[in-house]
């Protein structure tokens, strides 16, 4: 009896918690809970950084590579500090024919997006649609930050669905 007044005693104080949780956070509005995650902006944007699921390249413009998050890491099958004694213009594919156009239209607009291919480890070609920005940071450089996701299935899909088009043309 007493062991089983004891595990009565233990849910129900695990309920009272429950309930005193949720009861707290119905009471926050969304601007409170805004304003508790923006207090400490520089952990906000850490976590952000550590935590997308699409790779995040930080460079000085045309230059060495700063950091990058874990995302950029595994797509390109590098360690961050394998990736930091690398320029921004080596993880690119130059040989694309949108390279250049890309290269180009960050520099004269500071803004971009389009698909290219990245160079992971062993010269692994890797198809990304990536975005791409210019800003100057307190530090009085031109820094680049390229976003991108892997579109490698994507890509596979695209060509099979050709493949399969060319061949009903045929028949």
């Amino acid at each position: 009896i007493i062991g089983w007044a004891g595990r009565l005693a233990q849910y129900t104080g695990g309920i009272s918690l429950v309930v005193a949780v949720l009861g707290s956070l119905r009471q926050q509005s969304p601007a409170d809970v805004l304003a508790e995650v923006f207090r400490k902006p520089g952990e906000l944007h850490v976590s952000m950084f550590e935590n997308s699921l699409d790779g995040t390249i930080l460079s000085v413009h045309d230059g060495p590579v700063l950091t990058a998050n874990p995302a950029a890491c595994k797509l390109l099958g590098v360690e961050l500090a394998e990736l930091q004694r690398l320029s921004i213009r080596d993880i690119f594919d130059d040989g694309h024919p949108d390279y250049g156009n890309f290269r180009n239209e960050l520099a004269t607009l500071g803004k971009t997006r389009t698909e290219l291919l990245l160079r992971g480890k062993h010269g692994r070609l890797i198809p990304v649609s990536i975005s791409a920005a210019l800003f100057e940071e307190n530090i009085g450089k031109c820094l680049e930050l390229n976003t991108f996701e892997d579109i490698s299935e994507r890509k596979r899909m695209e060509d099979a669905l050709r493949c399969l088009n060319e061949d009903l043309e045929r028949r």
